[in-house]
Parts: C-alpha cells; sequence; structure tokens
C-alpha cells in the first residue's frame, strides 16, 4: 500500500527525483533524499502526559468530592481519575496540539537521531569516494536534516547546507515541496559538480526515487 504524505504529493516525489537524476549528472556525488512521516514515537512523552494528567484527574476527583459532595466513594474518584484521562489525551492526540507538547531541543534529538541511523542504512557510507549525502525530512516535527559523507565533508563545511534546509522547510510550510525541494537539490548538485566533478562515466550508485 502507498503511503500518503501530508506534505509531499506523488508529482512532488517525481519532480525530487528527475531533481536528483539531474544533480547527479553532473557531479560525482550521491544524493538519496528520504521522508517519513514521524522520527520517533515519543512514547516518553505519551507515558509522562498520562500520569500528568491522572495526578489532575486525582485532585479533580477529591475537589468533587470535598468540596462540591456530588459523588461517595472510591468509585467516583477512580471515574474522574479515568475520564478526565482520557479526555485529555483525546485531546492532546491531535497533531498540532501534540507538537505543542514536545520541546524543540527533544525534536532536534530525535530527528538527528534517526537520520544518522538512516544514512549507514541507506547504504550512503558506502560510496566509492565517500560522496554520499542524505536530505532527510521528518513531517511531523517539520524538521529537515542534510548529512554528508566524509569524503564532502573534507571539502565542504556543514554549516554549508543550511541554506538549503532553510529552502525545503519554507518550502514544506507553504505546501510548495516538489519545486522547492527541487531547487535545493540543484543548488547540491552544484556545490558537488564544482568540487567532484563528473568523469564521463558515472554510475549511479544508489537509488534516485525519494525513500519512504
Amino acid at each position: 500500500m502507498v503511503k500518503r504524505y501530508k506534505y509531499f504529493s506523488e508529482n512532488d516525489f517525481e519532480i525530487i527525483e528527475k531533481a536528483i537524476q539531474q544533480a547527479e549528472s553532473k557531479s560525482r556525488g550521491e544524493l538519496v533524499m528520504m521522508v517519513t512521516k514521524s522520527s520517533a514515537s515519543y512514547w516518553e512523552n505519551y507515558l509522562l502526559r498520562t500520569l500528568t494528567f491522572l495526578i489532575v484527574g486525582t485532585f479533580l476527583s477529591f475537589l468533587e468530592s470535598y468540596y462540591l459532595g456530588f459523588s461517595e466513594g472510591l468509585s467516583h474518584l477512580y471515574e474522574w481519575q479515568f475520564g478526565f484521562t482520557v479526555l485529555a489525551l483525546g485531546v492532546t492526540s491531535f497533531s498540532g496540539i501534540s507538537r505543542k507538547l514536545i520541546s524543540k531541543k527533544t525534536f532536534q534529538k530525535k530527528v538527528h537521531s534517526r537520520a544518522v541511523k538512516e544514512f549507514f542504512k541507506q547504504g550512503l557510507t558506502k560510496t566509492e569516494e565517500a560522496t554520499g549525502i542524505l536530505i532527510f525530512v521528518s513531517e511531523f516535527e517539520k524538521r529537515v536534516q542534510i548529512l554528508a559523507d566524509s569524503g564532502i565533508n573534507a571539502k565542504v563545511e556543514p554549516g554549508v547546507w543550511q541554506k538549503q534546509v532553510n529552502e525545503i522547510v519554507a518550502g514544506i510550510k507553504v505546501r510548495n515541496s516538489g519545486p522547492i525541494v527541487a531547487k535545493a537539490i540543484e543548488e547540491i548538485g552544484d556545490l558537488l559538480a564544482h568540487h567532484f566533478p563528473s568523469r564521463g562515466e558515472n554510475p549511479n550508485e544508489l537509488p534516485n526515487r525519494p525513500i519512504r
């Protein structure tokens, strides 16, 4: 079954694939793009959230029982706990609300960790000249990471990629992902062509189609 993404359509993926093919035709670099719905499950946050709601539910149950006097007995206390927790978890499960309950630092850590993991998993460390680049997009966190292998990092400062990261994030925000990502890939391709120009035969070591 084909996965559906919030910020990328099938047409966007086709535009990006062509941009990668064009960028790789001018250099010895290998570009891979990966889009994921989320970089982590954030189970720790959901567990903390659940415990917090249980505590608040307990507090409300005591207020209701001892100050308003509408209910008596322990069973009513548990009903308040359970009811409030279920309601609160339901409300905060919506993506827009859930994102606001997780810190930016946590997002950055999780996305970076997943990007590094995928960099190795997708074979970007196995190119002949260590010229692999991963463009990693995580939709839930609205974060983008660009990671490059040692051959590229020896000639290009890591901070150089921030311009492309900013462009991709801006494109995602205005729902114009395909063309904006393609433009960023073109700029990366020009940079790679400067440091690693094509030598005629240029074998395609990694897939051009975005991974999802």
